[in-house]
């Protein structure tokens, strides 16, 4: 899992939900939760992927699966 917790680091998003494998995961600070669903939605109708975000507010991130 690709996870901005884990290293602190800016993670792009972009390429991070691009590359990811089916069943892989992402995760992303909570407050850019407007901008990870938007970038999700655009890469869905390019890429004919699908995506499953849930918010995890106790770790402050928002958790991203690729399920298609």
């Amino acid at each position: 899992m690709t996870s901005y917790a884990d290293n602190q680091q800016k993670v792009p998003i972009s390429p991070t939900l691009r590359k990811l494998s089916i069943n892989g995961t992402a995760s992303f600070p909570i407050k850019k939760h407007t901008s990870v669903r938007s970038i999700c939605q655009v890469i869905a109708i390019n890429i004919d992927v699908k995506f499953k975000t849930r918010l995890d507010r106790k770790n402050k991130v928002i958790v991203v699966t690729r399920i298609k």
